[in-house]
């Protein structure tokens, strides 16, 4: 795990996640009204589209309670935790396990303290209890996208890596689509609840690598190591001999050990 000072762009994208997040929590907060009609006129729409086209009712009804249901990424992440515990990866493992609960539960303290109503219709095609701002569902698809990503990246061959993107980006913008499209958030709570994920993430990330290893002297996790994947390659080029005599323990009758330990990261 990399703390957050060795990785600008994160640091980047949770700064700008944070103010998307504060902007919209102070909108809907103050009950400003442009962001109101705004709402109100893209739920107005995907509402008569979903009214027009029952097919698509029952198939955004599916994937949103069956396949993109935040219990289904808990349980997800919950397998991956465990996983990454056992192969050594424990602060990684931590991670995941601490973004999920404190994003899950940041996620409800929200919605109750701002306790804003859910869109509504008079021929309404579905329903959700509880408040509507930030939408659950579009929180936990990022938490669960994010901590899966973390987990696989690092350890499947590079070919693999765009579709697992792919994957991820697909089912982020697809759980919130769902949301809006069945009428029961507004588009500034599915985009509240991405923002609030991104946050959650990174900031959980940059804490837990600091007070796991304060002094930076523990190994990275597979992330930062050469791949096994031979497609990879050396990224530098190959090194010089007498280096890799060094690494190898000099003399060739000394027989150095080399560690054989996983990271603990």
């Amino acid at each position: 795990m990399h703390s957050l000072s060795s990785r600008p762009r994160a640091a980047a994208c949770a700064l700008v996640a944070a103010g998307v997040f504060v902007v919209l929590l102070v909108m809907v907060a103050a009950g400003w009204e442009p962001l109101h009609r705004a709402d109100a006129r893209v739920a107005a729409d995907l509402h008569t589209w979903v009214v027009g086209h029952p097919g698509w009712r029952r198939t955004l009804a599916f994937l949103t309670g069956w396949v993109w249901d935040p219990w289904d990424f808990r349980a997800l992440a919950a397998v991956s935790a465990v996983l990454l515990w056992w192969q050594g990866r424990r602060r990684t493992a931590v991670w995941t396990a601490a973004v999920m609960i404190i994003g899950g539960l940041t996620g409800t303290l929200v919605k109750v303290a701002v306790a804003r109503d859910r869109p509504m219709f008079t021929d309404p095609v579905a329903d959700a209890p509880g408040w509507s701002f930030p939408s659950g569902h579009a929180l936990n698809g990022m938490l669960g996208c994010v901590v899966l990503l973390a987990a696989l990246l690092p350890v499947v061959p590079r070919r693999v890596r765009p579709v697992l993107w792919i994957v991820a980006v697909v089912s982020v913008l697809g759980v919130g689509f769902t949301r809006m499209a069945l009428g029961v958030h507004f588009l500034s709570d599915v985009v509240a609840g991405w923002a609030l994920g991104v946050v959650v993430a990174v900031v959980l990330w940059a804490a837990i690598a600091a007070l796991w290893d304060p002094a930076g002297t523990e190994p990275e996790d597979p992330s930062s190591a050469p791949s096994d994947d031979p497609e990879d390659g050396p990224e530098d080029g190959p090194a010089d001999d007498g280096e890799a005599q060094i690494t190898r323990g000099g003399d060739a009758g000394l027989d150095t050990p080399r560690p054989t330990g996983r990271s603990s990261g």
